[in-house]
């Protein structure tokens, strides 16, 4: 009977990705704008996502020992004999291959082909991926094929691997993180917010980072807002960044420090984000993931000399490339704090040097750099917290109040045509007529603009056309009121002057308009 491999867990990232892919593609097509997905990339991408899923749940990638002889079952079909099999080491994905001659192998023209391939780009002819070191080793006393020779670049490598993963069999503080944001959206989603478009209110309401808030005493933001996500999108990219980096990170540097290295650049992220652009909301865990890739940067600097030279080559140019990447389209895409991100990411950088690796925590030196960085940290972070420039409360009470005027403001008009068409069909006296408008219209209008702060305190993003908006404002509450009154007292003067009012209402809102058609 053979002896049947499988990569464990496989089946479930397989289906997790699946469904992923699918509540991403559902997100793209039923929310406003999309969700603020609108790259036709990222769709590709998702569809080649699902499309990949689909393919390994249908061909289940297995690896099968029988009789001295090494096969592959799955999306890659072959078999061999293990005497053909000339180099074997595990690279932290799974067991790479190199066979001695690919005329021992069996398998069709196009799967030959494609270990031929295979060689070319990366030197080995195929990997089993998701193999544990568990199973590698049973695999090769089966067969039996040699582990890589000792100092040998393959045995480094995989000595590498195997040191990281006896640190940290299984990372638990990067899996708690995970679960921490997972249960925050959720906890979410069951209050009523939508797992795929929120409100600014909401956002606000949960506990973003919000500079007119922060910054008058909910300081408790700078830590809440990296636990809340914009969306199934960004948590899911941001939960799958940290799986990868997180678990990295927490072999290199022991928990405690990962821990610390997270929320620190997590709070700085948050910090620099209000001290350059106070008026957005701004929340998720991305600051804190910028921090780890920064460290994880540092490490691979500090350590070029000790880390095998394969390893220090891919660590370092996977770091550059998703730190690039990234910095990239958070400049790109409207809507991303990239302040945060490059704040998260200094900070990382920084503590990736000052604490050093797990290996050295055992000694005095290193012990006494993270105990110092804890304190240099947190008097940093009160420092910086206690000089950061209020913003006025104002702020929010403008945003509020223009987050309040669409609905209202559609609910009044909407009472305004319907009084308009009565009076066309039904006589009523003048007096009802003006108490009607006046109650339904001119009065819930007149609150609605006296709860608009100055004009000064609009968000930024609005506060070039706030002045024509409250222009316009009160030129049609003017309108209104001397509407009301003229009907009540059939003054022809007062109905003139309503006249001119709603035609500088009417013009102001065109000025609004093309403000928002340029794109400002």
């Amino acid at each position: 009977m053979p002896k049947t491999f499988t990569p464990p867990y496989r089946k479930t990232k397989m289906l997790a990705l699946a469904a992923a892919s699918l509540l991403l593609l559902y997100s793209k097509y039923s929310t406003p704008n999309g969700g603020g997905l609108d790259s036709g990339l990222l769709i590709l991408l998702w569809i080649y996502a699902l499309y990949y899923s689909a393919k390994n749940l249908i061909y289940p990638q297995k690896v099968l020992v029988q009789e001295g002889k090494l096969i592959s079952r799955g999306l890659s079909n072959w078999e061999t004999n293990a005497s053909n099999v000339q180099a074997n080491f595990y690279d932290g994905g799974g067991l790479r291959l190199r066979f001695l001659n690919l005329e021992f192998v069996q398998a069709e023209a196009s799967e030959i082909e494609q270990l031929r391939n295979s060689e070319s780009q990366y030197g080995t002819h195929c990997t089993l991926a998701g193999l544990t070191l568990e199973q590698i080793d049973e695999l090769r006393a089966l067969l039996p094929i040699a582990p890589p020779p000792f100092r040998s670049p393959a045995e480094q490598i995989e000595s590498y691997h195997r040191e990281m993963i006896r640190r940290k069999p299984i990372p638990l503080a990067t899996f708690g993180l995970i679960a921490a944001i997972v249960f925050v959206f959720l906890g979410m989603c069951l209050k009523g917010i939508s797992p795929f478009h929120q409100e600014t209110q909401q956002l606000i309401d949960a506990g973003a980072n919000y500079g007119p808030l922060t910054t008058n005493g909910d300081y408790f933001r700078l830590i809440t807002n990296l636990f809340i996500h914009l969306g199934v999108l960004h948590l899911l990219c941001n939960a799958i960044t940290l799986q990868i980096l997180g678990t990295t990170a927490e072999r290199i540097y022991g928990s405690a420090r990962f821990l610390f290295l997270y929320f620190v650049s997590g709070l700085f992220g948050s910090i620099f984000s209000l001290l350059m652009q106070p008026e957005i909301v701004s929340a998720g865990a991305s600051g804190c993931i910028f921090g780890i890739a920064g460290s994880i940067f540092a490490h691979v600097l500090l350590n070029k000399d000790s880390m095998p030279w394969p390893i220090y080559l891919a660590e370092r140019k996977n770091s550059l490339r998703l730190i690039a990447l990234n910095l990239l389209i958070g400049f790109g895409v409207p809507g991303i704090d990239n302040y945060a991100h490059l704040g998260g990411l200094a900070v990382g950088f920084l503590l990736g040097f000052w604490l050093g690796p797990q290996d050295a925590a055992r000694t005095n030196r290193s012990q006494s750099r993270f105990y110092s960085a804890i304190v240099i940290g947190v008097v940093a972070i009160v420092l910086a917290v206690a000089f950061l420039p209020r913003i006025p409360k104002e702020v929010y009470q403008y945003l509020q109040a223009l987050e309040e005027y669409g609905p209202k403001e559609a609910k009044i008009l909407e009472e305004y045509n319907s009084l308009l068409g009565k009076w066309g069909t039904q006589k009523t006296p003048p007096s009802e007529m003006a108490d009607e408008f006046e109650r339904l219209v001119s009065k819930p209008f007149h609150e609605l603009v006296t709860r608009f702060p100055d004009p000064k305190f609009s968000p930024a993003s609005f506060r070039e056309v706030a002045p024509v908006f409250q222009e316009f404002m009160e030129a049609r509450d003017r309108s209104w009121r001397h509407t009301a009154e003229a009907v009540r007292t059939q003054n022809a003067e007062l109905m003139r002057k309503a006249t001119e009012e709603q035609k500088l209402a009417e013009s102001l809102l065109e000025k609004q308009k093309d403000f928002f058609k340029k794109g400002n």
